[in-house]
């Protein structure tokens, strides 16, 4: 009777364990269980080594591996957070691509492992792919000096896609990278535009000339380019007059002989007109005419205005993006 009552105890510890791990986080998830021997016997207020072994559904190899050293309650119960000894190789599960499925073994110093649980990991460890409903790949906006938990900084790192499965798996090396590497966005300093794939009517004209961001990147009208800057073709007009001396004449020295066949006392200018000459010898005249309609170039270069970009008014924020 009394074994009845402990097997309906710990179906009752592993249903709260199950409730309790959909609140897991980025840092691992709740485990808890009972320790016993070869023979079934609960180890009591012993000292064990629980080791939690994970490998893809349908693959032996094992891709997450803990041994946590703890001490079981009076009844050979232990708990845990799987995920705390190797936080790197937990965070690279990708329980939103795979199914997993989970050994875990307990042993003492002076017995050999025995396994108490084999199992495929089905929706409690999964919230931690739920990400708040996030899906790897999102690009936000954040206000804080650091990437939060489950988030890098979008500054063109190169990571590994065996780190970071799930985001390598959305964009690829749309953003350069190679090998079994792949670039995050470089966003620093930069706008976001939306791709524009049209072939007309488009708001971005020169959508197929964009180009990769990072070497082995993207080029033409998809995601991961880019573009310099460019200020869009226009014209500047020039009004304005030139400066006017108001009216004036132009006058010609020439030379020329008198004659006196007329005695008139006016002296005639031979091949010109003179408004003054010697009456009774040649001398020199003056022409007198007026300006006529003509113009002056116009050597113009305008004043250079403005600073080092292009920008609209503008707050900083950090780009970060969910792995």
């Amino acid at each position: 009777m009394k074994k009845s009552v402990f097997l309906l105890l710990v179906s009752f510890l592993f249903c709260f364990v199950a409730s309790a791990q959909h609140k897991i986080d980025e840092k691992g998830f709740s485990y808890q269980g009972y320790a016993r021997d070869v023979g079934g016997t609960a180890l009591s207020s012993r000292s064990v080594i629980v080791k939690f072994s994970i490998n893809v559904s349908g693959s032996a190899t094992v891709v997450f591996s803990e041994e946590h050293s703890l001490t079981t309650d009076a009844f050979g119960v232990f708990h845990t957070i799987i995920g705390t000894i190797s936080p790197t190789d937990y965070k690279a599960l990708a329980f939103d691509i795979n199914n997993y499925q989970m050994k875990v073994e307990v042993k003492t110093a002076t017995t050999n492992y025995a396994i108490i649980s084999n199992a495929e990991l089905l929706a409690v460890p999964y919230a931690k792919a739920a990400g708040n409903g996030v899906p790897p790949g999102t690009i936000l906006p954040f206000a804080g000096e650091n990437a939060p938990i489950g988030y890098l900084l979008c500054d063109g790192s190169s990571v590994s896609s065996n780190t970071y499965p799930a985001l390598s798996a959305t964009i690829g090396k749309a953003w350069g990278g190679s090998g079994t590497n792949f670039n995050l966005p470089d966003l620093r300093g930069q706008f976001l535009r939306g791709v524009d794939t049209r072939t007309s009517g488009n708001n971005d004209p020169d959508a197929t000339t964009r180009v990769a961001s990072a070497s082995g990147g993207n080029t033409g009208a998809k995601v991961g380019t880019t573009q310099g800057e460019e200020t869009k073709l226009h014209a500047h007009s020039v009004v304005g007059n030139t400066e006017s001396d108001g009216a004036h004449e132009h006058t010609n020295q020439e030379t020329g002989r008198a004659d006196n066949d007329d005695n008139d006392g006016v002296g005639d200018y031979i091949g010109g007109r003179g408004s003054s000459f010697n009456n009774t010898q040649g001398g020199t005249g003056f022409i007198t005419n007026n300006g006529s309609a003509h113009s002056h170039a116009i050597n113009f270069t305008s004043g250079s205005t403005g600073n080092l970009e292009t920008r609209p008014k503008n707050v900083a924020v950090l780009y970060i993006i969910k792995y």
